[in-house]
């Protein structure tokens, strides 16, 4: 997919072009500068995310007589904000996370000196209620269960490493077998994670052996395919956790990121710290782990001796 930008005069311009050695400016403006220098800081799909709030926000400006964004002021943005609350019916995560993006592009263009003060540093966010929103994952028993009954080797080396290492979907469909390495430590997987930052951790040796059996010796390529011989995208991941579910006979949905909260949860409930368990799933700040995946665990009266039991005697 390419991700292009939407200029003051309507022209699509491409950022991966201007990366590949076009640096050359060719009569831009500031704010197209400021908008292909941003987006080139991201990758993947938060890359794919910003480029979309930005172009949607630029639409609106555009629609309500601000040409350059580079000019507006606090009132304008948080008419914008008031917009997508009451004309488009955004939720209000979905308007935080929509302008955060705003935000940082202002906050990136006042670093750099293009504009003189930061109008998005006090636009007003609404309130949202972590309590209320809604997020997927299983009980610990449950994980264990469907863990059990994924019979397919595919099905089940998928399950494994993402509930061990808490891998974002994105993240697991990237990874190719040479990303799995053995060190001294043991074997190690790295890859590129969110906001383009490299990772590097250490594979347990539950998900060594589901590898192991899902792979029987094929050392090259994607680490894992689907049916078509092709490396396996989310849509197959959702798959894989559905059929897995209707054989352990869970009766609810779980989407791909739900296991990792899943993970989240379980290592809190076995007494990982809060800053432990941001270290683990990566995230540059705590707040995002407690807000996002600690709260409403529902749990905290399963004995964590019989839960850990459980999940390391799992049949192999």
């Amino acid at each position: 997919m390419t991700t292009t930008t939407t200029t003051t005069t309507g022209e699509l311009i491409a950022p991966d072009a201007i990366i590949s050695g076009d640096l050359t400016v060719h009569g831009m403006d500031d704010e197209t500068k400021v908008m292909l220098g941003f987006l080139a800081r991201h990758y993947g799909r938060t890359l794919e995310n910003y480029e979309l709030d930005l172009r949607l926000f630029k639409q609106w400006a555009t629609s309500n007589g601000l040409l350059n964004i580079l000019t507006a002021e606090r009132w304008q943005l948080e008419l914008y904000v008031r917009h997508m609350v009451t004309e488009r019916h955004l939720a209000p995560a979905t308007v935080s996370r929509r302008f955060g993006t705003i935000r940082q592009l202002y906050r990136f263009a006042h670093d750099d000196g293009v504009i003189a003060r930061n109008p998005a540093a006090g636009v007003r966010m609404p309130k949202v209620d972590h309590e209320q929103q809604y997020r997927t994952w299983f009980t610990s028993v449950d994980m264990a269960i469907v863990l059990r009954f994924a019979d397919r080797p595919l099905d089940r080396a998928v399950l494994q490493i993402m509930f061990d290492l808490a891998l974002r979907v994105g993240e697991l469909c990237s990874l190719d077998v040479e990303s799995i390495r053995q060190t001294n430590a043991g074997p190690r997987v790295s890859f590129i994670g969110k906001g383009g930052r490299l990772a590097s951790m250490l594979v347990p040796p539950s998900s060594v052996v589901a590898i192991d059996r899902y792979l029987a010796g094929r050392e090259t390529g994607p680490l894992f395919l689907n049916a078509w011989g092709n490396r396996l995208s989310r849509k197959n991941v959702q798959a894989i956790i559905d059929r897995s579910c209707a054989a352990a006979r869970v009766p609810y949905r779980v989407t791909p990121h739900g296991i990792r909260r899943t993970s989240c949860r379980f290592g809190i409930q076995q007494g990982e710290s809060l800053d432990q368990a941001a270290e683990r799933l990566r995230h540059v700040d705590s707040r995002v782990t407690k807000t996002c995946y600690a709260m409403q665990s529902g749990m905290g009266d399963i004995d964590r001796l019989r839960i850990s039991a459980l999940m390391s005697n799992l049949d192999r």
